[in-house]
């Protein structure tokens, strides 16, 4: 799932990151397009690249914002987004297996 997370981030903004910590795991309906949805909110470091908007047809902006005004744009996270910071849950890859 980090190495996804990785891929994305850069596909999206062109920064290559470095993935910390899951801090929150959201469900929901998106009800514009009756989808069930599950969000996995994770913690990361910026570590290298140059800001680049590969993905024009489904991001309208890139830009910085100040922590308190995050909130305005996740609509999935109930309470302030401030309190995430401090969250973490350990996550583990076990590889394959058969049960």
């Amino acid at each position: 799932m980090k190495d996804a997370v990785i891929r994305e981030f850069f596909e999206e903004t062109g920064f290559d990151i470095e993935v910390e910590n899951i801090v929150a795991i959201n469900e929901g309906k998106i009800l514009n397009h009756n989808n069930h949805a599950l969000f996995i909110t994770f913690s990361c470091k910026i570590v290298g690249g140059t800001l680049t908007n590969n993905s024009p047809e489904e991001i309208s902006e890139i830009k910085w914002l100040k922590s308190n005004e995050i909130d305005n744009y996740i609509k999935y996270y109930q309470s302030n987004i401030i309190e995430l910071f401090n969250n973490k849950a350990d996550y583990f890859y076990e590889g394959e297996f058969e049960i």
